[in-house]
């Protein structure tokens, strides 16, 4: 990790916003945003966390929170962001409205400058974010029985074409879904479509693909409703 200390050096009395991930973690991420905001005061900088707007409570409405979340971004200097905050529609519209304001964008923990490549979605949302909270609702969701059961053989396919694109994209890597590199979803999907029940040069299912970019564009819709939510 890049000297911390060295980073911060660069300014004194600097006032910081810090973004990132908090819809779907376990306890909102809190401790996380608790940890950059206590490792950065102690080198002399003034932070301004969501995790600590109205002492922690997040009872009030969504508005509530974005109207103190603007109002700090128009005083800051510059916003800090957390590991994970690509995946966040909340932490994108505040890199968003940092830009628009000019703001300087600086990534946690290396305190480096935020580079666009940076900035796409490249992980999944955790496993604790995907089914509700409500028990009766989570019946109503039956993934086994109700998707893998009904369609085995094609999720067999779609899970080779998951491989053959990671060995395409991310050579030597573990299986991940970079989705910096996946982001014409609508367009590639009826590419296949159009080429239904043939074989792509790299030997998988035309409808395969065009299934797993179906997928794609429902997993990010569902994200992004979450989000907004």
């Amino acid at each position: 990790m890049t000297d911390m200390g060295t980073q911060l050096s660069r300014h004194s009395n600097y006032y910081v916003y810090l973004s990132g991930p908090m819809t779907g973690l376990p306890e909102l991420n809190f401790p996380a945003f608790r940890a950059a905001s206590k490792d950065i005061k102690a080198h002399g900088w003034k932070v301004f966390s969501p995790a600590e707007t109205d002492g922690g409570d997040t009872s009030k409405s969504r508005p509530h929170y974005m109207r103190q979340d603007v109002g700090a971004l128009l005083e800051v200097d510059a916003v800090v962001v957390l590991p994970g905050w690509q995946n966040s529609a909340g932490a994108r519209l505040e890199v968003a409205i940092a830009r628009e304001l000019g703001l300087e964008l600086i990534t946690y923990p290396t305190m480096g400058p935020l580079l666009e490549v940076d900035e796409e979605p490249d992980v999944a949302p955790t496993r604790a974010s995907i089914f509700p909270e409500a028990a009766e609702v989570r019946k109503q969701r039956p993934v086994a029985s109700g998707v893998l059961d009904y369609f085995p053989d094609a999720f067999v396919e779609i899970a080779h074409v998951s491989w053959v694109g990671n060995e395409q994209h991310n050579p030597g890597e573990h299986l991940h879904w970079a989705r910096g590199k996946s982001s014409d979803e609508g367009d590639a999907l009826i590419r296949h479509f159009l080429q239904r029940g043939g074989i792509d040069t790299d030997g998988t299912r035309h409808s395969a693909k065009m299934a797993w970019r179906a997928l794609a564009l429902l997993q990010k819709e569902v994200e992004l409703d979450r989000e907004s939510a």
